[in-house]
């Protein structure tokens, strides 16, 4: 396949054969359509331009480019695996299944692509797939710690937290600053009962970074369950800091204050939740507890009725929608 250097080389190519004294119009129109034929004609080219695209957010014109690629070039396994992260970039996570597939069917031992498989196929709810393309992936490469981390999240999706700690704790041990895997490690300790040593591996994937808005979250939950509601508190309203919109962890600074006994504070945490999502069903429940346990019964009752409305009318649709 012919390739094409930049376009500095492209424009003296040019120059160097058009000149207007040694070639007439039938020669500049031949080499016209043989540059043209290099370059729309080259796979590599194709898969370039969707890389340009897709790295400005552009995905539709990525995948034209990436299916001119393939079209060319059938065994351009490069082009394929780039379509599947466009189409799971885009959220359409089954078109990324078949995409990943057929790039393994051409690199049958490249643990990249039965990782990424793993990923798409855990999205749309194949989890045993999944981790068979997880293992595969390992097989492959048992250094590779994404398909670890994989394993982990597949584990957690399944209930089985104790299998998905070890997935974590393989993935941290190849690679110790992955904060994500230590966020997850957490989680999965608190799943199994583990709080201490959930909330120390949540404290190291903070310390790695400190601006990871879901472990002040996890770490808020573990604080929690460990009975510690003011440091609780002050996990949940860094996540806030963080992330103003982060209804979560506000609700949960809710509830903290209730169980501390200051409903009118819990009282204030739950309309800011209902200030980002009215309806939200958690929010409308504590704070009309709330409302009553601080002697406001009547604006409890009204909070009480919203919440049966809104679980009336989410019946009522479930029906229609049968």
């Amino acid at each position: 396949m012919k390739k094409l250097n930049n376009r500095d080389s492209i424009n003296n190519s040019l120059q160097s054969n058009s000149t207007k004294d040694s070639l007439n119009l039938s020669k500049t129109t031949k080499f016209i359509k043989g540059f043209k034929e290099v370059i729309f004609g080259d796979a590599d080219a194709y898969f370039n331009l969707g890389i340009s695209y897709a790295q400005v957010g552009n995905y539709v014109m990525a995948l034209k480019k990436f299916r001119k690629a393939v079209k060319i070039d059938p065994n351009e396994w490069g082009a394929l695996y780039s379509i599947g992260k466009v189409y799971a970039k885009m959220g359409d996570y089954h078109s990324a299944t078949k995409a990943y597939r057929d790039a393994i069917k051409l690199q049958p031992n490249n643990c990249l692509l039965h990782n990424n498989l793993g990923v798409a196929l855990g999205e749309v709810g194949k989890l045993i797939q999944a981790l068979n393309s997880f293992e595969e992936a390992i097989r492959i490469n048992n250094e590779y710690a994404p398909s670890y981390f994989g394993i982990g999240l597949v584990n957690t999706k399944m209930g089985k937290f104790d299998d998905a700690v070890i997935a974590y704790e393989n993935a941290i041990k190849l690679k110790p600053d992955y904060f994500q895997a230590l966020c997850n490690l957490s989680v999965a300790y608190g799943r199994v009962g583990n709080y201490l040593l959930g909330i120390e591996t949540c404290e190291k994937a903070i310390n790695l970074k400190e601006d990871y808005v879901e472990a002040y979250y996890n770490l808020g939950n573990l604080l929690s369950k460990s009975l510690k509601p003011y440091k609780a508190i002050d996990a949940f309203s860094k996540a806030v800091d963080l992330d103003s919109q982060n209804i979560d962890s506000i609700i949960n600074i809710g509830i903290e204050n209730g169980i501390l006994g200051k409903f009118s504070e819990a009282v204030k945490y739950f309309k800011m939740a209902l200030e980002l999502n009215p309806n939200h069903i958690k929010a409308i429940y504590n704070i009309s507890v709330s409302l009553y346990l601080s002697g406001d019964k009547k604006a409890a009752y009204d909070r009480y009725e919203q919440l049966f409305k809104i679980r009336s009318e989410e019946h009522t649709s479930e029906l229609q929608s049968h």
